[in-house]
């Protein structure tokens, strides 16, 4: 069954580059204390119930065990076998290592045209890992000079695995929060704006 995708109309530019910054920080290590902070802030997380009905119980009620065990789920889910691959080239039918090679050569002509470079937590991300896609398309939505790079970057490196990532992860994560990145993700992500297949020429 397939993620059930909130209705609504197009989200701003800007909205939607800080949004793929919290998808990006979701999808690259497990919450911390003050990430969980973070969304715990009436207006983030009104969104979040919204997506996944009892978030904001069950983030009032998580304690240290329950942010341990939100650990435990990103691991399931983000690093082991069987869980959602957060990797675009697991996601787009067709042979996975020619693919992750494209997405790789477009994500760095995607970055290089940014003038951005691969820091912090995602400085050793493989350059088809989502967080980094979604990280390198939020920076292309901040700079209104970039609107075009923006536009091909959601087309392009995200519009082809958004609707099969997104389903696998609503339908094997456990916890409220993974659950709601699971429906949010194809509800933010203007899909009427992605090919087929990626990587045409930037």
């Amino acid at each position: 069954m397939s993620a059930p995708t909130p209705p609504g109309p197009a989200i701003p530019p800007l909205e939607r580059a800080a949004l793929y910054r919290l998808f990006a920080r979701l999808l690259t290590a497990a919450p911390d204390a003050a990430l969980l902070d973070a969304l715990g802030a009436p207006a983030a997380a009104a969104v979040l119930e919204r997506a996944a009905p009892g978030f904001s119980a069950w983030l009032g009620a998580l304690g240290s065990d329950g942010q341990a065990a939100l650990g435990t789920e990103f691991a399931r889910l983000f690093l082991l076998p069987r869980g959602a691959a957060p990797y675009a080239s697991a996601w787009i039918e067709g042979d996975r290592e020619r693919l992750a090679g494209q997405l790789a050569a477009f994500t760095h002509r995607l970055m290089a045209a940014l003038d951005m470079q691969q820091t912090g937590s995602q400085g050793n991300l493989s350059q088809d890992h989502l967080g980094l896609l979604f990280a390198v398309t939020a920076e292309a939505l901040s700079r209104p000079e970039a609107a075009a790079l923006a536009a091909h970057a959601e087309g392009q490196l995200l519009g082809p695995w958004v609707r099969a990532f997104a389903d696998a992860l609503y339908q094997r994560a456990e916890s409220p929060l993974y659950r709601a990145l699971g429906r949010l993700i194809p509800a933010v992500v203007p899909l009427e704006t992605s090919a087929e297949t990626p990587m045409e020429t930037l």
